[in-house]
């Protein structure tokens, strides 16, 4: 039934009351509540099972009570992120942060032309590209994946700041084929929710061949790698520090070269 999708852990439901909450709410009560919530989420048992799952293989020694209590933590980290996101869009508070390697960042924006930055997926993006907006001098084109659910994407979307652009990356496939030639190959490497489109009649007139290619299971990889199992070593062309990311990038596109690893 629609009317329940909405209470679901993706639904648009929580994300409405968690805007009624953080407008109506005082802000001292909030660590409360939050931390009510998180706790109430670890009966959400795919998430809490998948991040279980992570944590066993990031720690393969350490005791399940344990890593039970970080999920908790990692929920609670996942709920502040959220509420700050909120906070930030409707009162117009900033939390603290901090800019590591904000020189490299001054440097972009010293140059003519534009750049991609890529980043990790920790916190919250839409909160980090509105502060990397306030900060920037330059226009911020933040490009993400949308909400799962249908609603909860609608009322998202409806609430984006004129500051920052936002493009999801729904036409991933469109540029793929704008980029490949007739008799061209198209290999997918990603992880797909739901149903994807997909421009079928460029691909019959192109004559493009289709491969398919997916992550393995993380935890025996892992496993494998610290028995020394594989060797990946060999696949390191070239190691630089973090601080010559710009001299590695050139070199990863140079002929004949695998793998660039940057240091701090």
């Amino acid at each position: 039934m629609k009317w329940a999708r909405r209470f679901l852990v993706h639904g648009v439901f929580w994300r409405q009351f968690l805007r009624w909450a953080v407008i109506n709410v005082p802000i001292w009560i909030e660590p409360m509540i939050l931390g009510w919530w998180s706790a109430l989420f670890l009966f959400w048992g795919p998430g809490r099972r998948g991040v279980m799952h992570n944590l066993r293989a990031i720690k393969p020694r350490s005791w399940s009570i344990a890593n039970f209590f970080r999920v908790y933590r990692v929920f609670w980290n996942f709920a502040w992120t959220i509420a700050d996101n909120v906070r930030h869009r409707e009162d117009g508070m900033i939390p603290d942060w901090e800019f590591i390697g904000i020189e490299h960042f001054d440097a972009l924006q010293s140059r003519d032309g534009g750049a991609i930055i890529l980043t990790a997926h920790m916190g919250s993006y839409d909160l980090g590209a509105q502060l990397f907006a306030e900060y920037s001098a330059k226009k911020i084109v933040m490009v993400r994946a949308p909400e799962i659910d249908p609603d909860t994407r609608k009322y998202e979307e409806a609430r984006l700041s004129n500051e920052v652009q936002v493009s999801f990356n729904t036409a991933a496939s469109d540029l793929a084929l704008d980029l490949l030639r007739p008799q061209g190959k198209l290999v997918l490497k990603s992880t797909f929710h739901g149903s994807t489109e997909i421009d079928a009649a460029r691909i019959v007139v192109d004559e493009i061949s289709i491969v398919g290619s997916r992550c393995g299971r993380f935890q025996p990889a892992l496993h494998l790698l610290t028995k020394d199992a594989i060797d990946v070593a060999s696949l390191i062309s070239e190691e630089h520090r973090l601080a010559d990311g710009l001299k590695a990038m050139d070199r990863a596109k140079t002929s004949g070269i695998l793998k660039v690893l940057l240091r701090p």
